[in-house]
């Protein structure tokens, strides 16, 4: 909770379906839609217990960006929408798209299970994946790893798990997200990467169909949150 126009802000943080601790769907399905039509129920649960109280903003990084329009397009109490180097489209033509995805099939197309994150650690940083620091890669990798009974650690989200072309087509279809895009009744906004996923021609379209969306763009990879926290953190304080 943040004090902001002296009234307090409830921010609640999800665990998507497969993602953190929550359970990993047995269709492998991780589509926005899909997400979506998880998260809904929760978010009224969230409204009718008091804990949020409408109009919402949602926020929502990589895969969470899409998930946040495709909840958005279904509601009529999201107000806001901000989403973190996500746009339709996510990994089809972005400045570093190429790079991002030769790197996460590198970092996910190997051992699924590894004999201390120390190893998990090292990998990354010979990929050059997670973030700008050690310190950065290490807090990464310990979020998103658990240490099993038999003492080996493997990764918390299914999408690990995923071959990653089966990752890619869970994205959904770009068409139909900026159809999704277009049509929202609510404010959004983008804050992107300077080396992350979305291209300038992603951004074009957005200032075509949303001429009013505000654009903020951080020096930091696609993981806005390990490379530029702070940055990350004044720009969503700018937007809402």
């Amino acid at each position: 909770q943040r004090e902001a126009s002296g009234q307090g802000v409830n921010v609640v943080a999800v665990d998507l379906p497969g993602h953190g601790d929550s359970a990993w769907r047995e269709d492998s399905d991780y589509s926005p839609a899909t997400l979506a039509g998880a998260l809904n129920p929760f978010l009224d649960q969230l409204l009718d217990d008091g804990v949020l109280a409408g109009p919402l903003t949602l926020v929502g990084h990589s895969l969470g960006g899409l998930t946040a329009i495709d909840l958005a397009a279904g509601r009529d109490d999201v107000a806001h929408v901000i989403t973190l180097d996500s746009l339709p489209g996510l990994v089809e033509s972005g400045q570093g798209a190429g790079d991002f995805m030769e790197k996460l099939r590198a970092m996910v197309g190997g051992p699924t299970v590894f004999a201390s994150r120390d190893q998990i650690v090292a990998q990354a940083l010979a990929l050059g994946f997670g973030g700008k620091s050690e310190a950065a890669v290490r807090r990464g990798v310990i979020h998103n790893t658990r240490v099993r009974a038999d003492g080996q650690v493997e990764w918390k989200h299914h999408i690990a798990r995923l071959k990653v072309d089966d990752l890619v087509s869970t994205l959904g279809d770009p068409a139909a997200g900026w159809e999704r895009l277009a049509s929202l009744a609510s404010a959004l906004d983008v804050i992107t990467a300077s080396n992350g996923v979305i291209s300038p021609a992603q951004l074009d379209k957005l200032r075509q169909i949303r001429p009013g969306s505000r654009i903020i763009t951080l020096d930091s990879g696609h993981n806005l949150q390990e490379d530029a926290p702070q940055g990350l953190a004044d720009a969503l304080a700018r937007l809402t």
